[in-house]
């Protein structure tokens, strides 16, 4: 990418207005041209089937349209050059006047010293869901199942999500990011949580490949 539109990533990464970055990639980036470019190359199954990069019998070439299009939704709603991801993604380093990620940022690390002193950590190489059933209830405030939920079919996650609210105190937060799975929370435990719309929303805007789901237990 930085080869083959090197001018025109120095300008998108140059703005400090939104609106302006919002005009100059709706008629400057996102040009006739290189929808055509990305329909006959980057979104066709032959092409890349073709290339090795996907077996044709499979649909990962789907993938490229979910990430132009999270992509493209981070630049139409946050200036570039704040989104650490995209910096990563298209220069493979930060640049100038780029944010860090807040645990890279110098200010964080005394917070992040005093937290991974006072947390106990424990490594664990089982089964989630195995190992939420031997926790008592109510003993948890925060659960992640990040990296979980692309990898398990919908019936599996549902048993998780079940375990992780049961033993999720009132005013706990679970959360997980999704890269195209998007499960919904079972019928049986959804009265249980509201989202933090807030959260979801920021989230959406600092990550590029995933979207994610934060809720509090009421």
């Amino acid at each position: 990418m930085d080869i083959c539109r090197s001018k025109k990533l120095r300008t998108l990464f140059s703005f400090d207005n939104l609106e302006e970055q919002k005009v100059f990639i709706q008629k400057k980036w996102n040009t006739l041209t290189w929808r055509i470019i990305c329909e006959c190359f980057i979104f066709n199954p032959h092409f890349l089937s073709a290339m090795g990069f996907v077996k044709k019998q499979t649909k990962d070439y789907q993938n490229a349209k979910i990430i132009y299009k999270r992509i493209f939704n981070v630049m139409s709603n946050q200036l570039t050059r704040e989104n650490h991801v995209l910096t990563f993604l298209f220069f493979n380093r930060y640049i100038k006047g780029t944010l860090l990620p807040l645990y890279l940022r110098a200010e964080s690390f005394d917070v992040l010293k005093e937290a991974i002193s006072e947390v106990p950590i424990h490594i664990c190489t089982n089964d989630i869901g195995k190992v939420c059933k031997l926790l008592p209830d109510a003993s948890c405030d925060y659960i992640s199942m990040s990296n979980v939920a692309d990898h398990v079919s919908p019936k599996i996650f549902a048993n998780y999500i079940q375990e992780a609210a049961r033993i999720l105190r009132r005013g706990g937060v679970l959360c997980w990011k999704y890269w195209s799975s998007n499960h919904t929370l079972p019928s049986e435990i959804s009265e249980e949580f509201v989202h933090n719309l807030k959260a979801e929303k920021e989230i959406a805007l600092s990550e590029v490949f995933f979207s994610s789901h934060v809720l509090e237990k009421t």
